[in-house]
């Protein structure tokens, strides 16, 4: 069997995936990390495209999986970079198929990641506007905006989406901190 194929690689058992949470398979000439994540799969290149580290030893939380090198931060479900410092990273597409995850070896190719920044961008400002808070979140820090954004940016669907937004809405009417805690950007910390 060539190295090349388009035929889905077989990953494991879905039962088998939720309980380990990450699964490393050899698809298509290369290392791919699946993740089980947020009642999902998902897969991504195993080299982080910074400096190679394993992104199946990174962990993720709230969409964003983090690379612990550098802490070189993705959007798990489309690769995009969250960092000046580091590319996207490669995903692919997954299935689930009678209790069993595929995946197919080719690279998926999304929404381009301007497209996606932009709508997730426009659908904030809406919501803004539309709830008269655009001053109140002007005035929050700028690393508490971006964290914001970053966050809403990395929903996996609409209704998560969604849901992000109504939160980041009612923090601002009442003060709360526009991020959860435990999604709260982390900067690198300076390496000995």
């Amino acid at each position: 069997m060539s190295a090349e194929t388009d035929a889905p690689v077989h990953v494991c058992s879905l039962a088998e995936l939720e309980e380990r949470g990450v699964r490393v398979v050899s698809a298509g000439g290369r290392s791919v990390a699946v993740f089980w994540a947020d009642g999902a799969a998902y897969a991504v290149d195993n080299r982080c495209p910074h400096m190679g580290f394993p992104m199946s030893r990174g962990t993720v939380r709230d969409g964003i999986l983090t690379c612990h090198w550098h802490h070189a931060r993705f959007e798990l479900s489309g690769g995009c970079t969250f960092d000046p410092f580091a590319d996207d990273l490669p995903v692919f597409k997954v299935e689930v198929r009678d209790g069993e995850v595929f995946l197919e070896p080719r690279r998926e190719r999304g929404e381009a990641p301007a497209a996606h920044w932009q709508r997730k961008l426009r659908l904030v400002e809406r919501a803004l506007r539309d709830f008269g808070l655009m001053e109140a979140f002007e005035e929050r820090p700028l690393e508490e905006r971006a964290a914001c954004l970053l966050w809403i940016a990395a929903s996996t669907d609409s209704d998560e989406e969604e849901d992000r937004v109504s939160r980041m809405l009612d923090a601002l009417a009442g003060g709360g901190p526009l991020v959860p805690r435990q999604a709260a950007l982390r900067r690198p910390r300076a390496r000995a």
